[in-house]
């Protein structure tokens, strides 16, 4: 009998590890799934700055008379590891750097840029989901209606109040800089996370070009783009003309490199491009009829209005948002999604 009560114990024991450990397993394999995205998250490490001079050194040392380790041409972009102030009367704050992906050194702070990013990544954010939605004064349908947003309208929200009407909760919103009202029902709320970051430099980028980039980047930063939609440059950009404040910098015209307004704009495109492509998007893209310096050839994706044009399907089942900055030659584009 005693042998029997035992039997029985080892056969109940064995049953439920039998039905715990595929469990356990999934759990652990979850657990390393969501540490692995971490990680990869992890390492979309963001440029902070680029630099100014022509020619900067680094040293091995925050100090002028420490030797000269490497030498970075204008607009090379760079991670700040820690500011340092030394007190020498003609530089006195250094920074440690990261540049060429792994490699660090220190660099005077007098030769530096900061790139000036939005921060899509603090606080909640959301995608409009009617056709057209209004934007109320206040928290209720009896206000008055500011504007009409569209489906997929980007907004931040500020606020969230909670009513005994149909639609149980309102948000306050900011949209392109006005403040409003929504109601909650037709809203998306989350939070962006940075999945891709990429950069184009073109050292030997002159004034006008660099505005041309500048202004470009400044027009499409914020940009959304909804699973199974298009971006086109031509349709969203239009022309580079001078009535829109772009100036005469070169472009290439059958091979030869000659002055027209919007010149530089190819390469925020084609930093887009490169930004797409590594998240895994399929891109329509060609390159210009003579070599860039910026960009290999595969990677370049020339504009211009009207003929040709830029474009890719966001065929990802999430939204993603364009972040593009430009400075003394380099342009950077973030790509962001919701946080899962």
């Amino acid at each position: 009998m005693a042998k029997k009560r035992l039997f029985t114990k080892l056969t109940i024991v064995l049953l439920i590890v039998a039905v715990l450990l595929p469990n356990i397993f999934v759990v652990a394999f979850a657990t390393e799934l969501e540490a692995e995205k971490t990680n990869q998250l992890q390492e979309v490490a963001v440029y902070d700055a680029v630099t100014t001079a022509s020619g900067l050194n680094v040293r091995s040392e925050p100090t002028v008379n420490s030797p000269a380790i490497n030498l970075l041409l204008k607009g090379t972009p760079i991670r700040i590891l820690e500011e340092i102030e030394t007190g020498d009367a003609i530089n006195p704050t250094w920074l440690k750097i990261i540049y060429d992906e792994d490699k660090s050194g220190y660099v005077s702070k007098f030769y530096v840029e900061y790139l000036e990013y939005y921060d899509y990544t603090s606080g909640r954010h959301g995608l409009t989901t009617p056709a057209y939605l209004n934007m109320r004064k206040e928290a209720t349908t009896n206000s008055k209606s500011l504007m009409i947003l569209r489906k997929g309208s980007h907004v931040t929200i500020l606020n969230e109040k909670k009513t005994n009407d149909y639609y149980k909760k309102w948000y306050e919103i900011d949209y392109n800089g006005q403040r409003g009202w929504i109601a909650g029902l037709y809203v998306d709320v989350f939070e962006w996370e940075l999945i891709t970051q990429v950069s184009t430099t073109s050292h030997a980028s002159s004034s006008n070009r660099n505005h041309n980039m500048e202004l470009a980047s400044n027009t499409l930063a914020g940009t959304v783009i909804l699973p199974e939609k298009s971006f086109s440059w031509v349709k969203t950009m239009g022309s580079c003309s001078a009535s829109k404040g772009y100036l005469e910098a070169p472009v290439y015209v059958r091979g030869k490199l000659v002055n027209g307004y919007g010149g530089g704009v190819c390469q925020v495109s084609t930093t887009i491009n490169i930004a797409a492509k590594s998240i895994g998007l399929a891109t329509k893209a060609k390159p210009h009829s003579g070599r860039v310096a910026y960009a290999s050839i595969e990677d370049e994706a020339t504009v211009s209005y009207p003929y040709t044009d830029f474009s890719f399907t966001n065929t990802l089942s999430v939204p993603i948002l364009l972040e593009l900055v430009s400075s003394n030659g380099t342009v950077v584009c973030n790509i962001y999604a919701p946080k899962q």
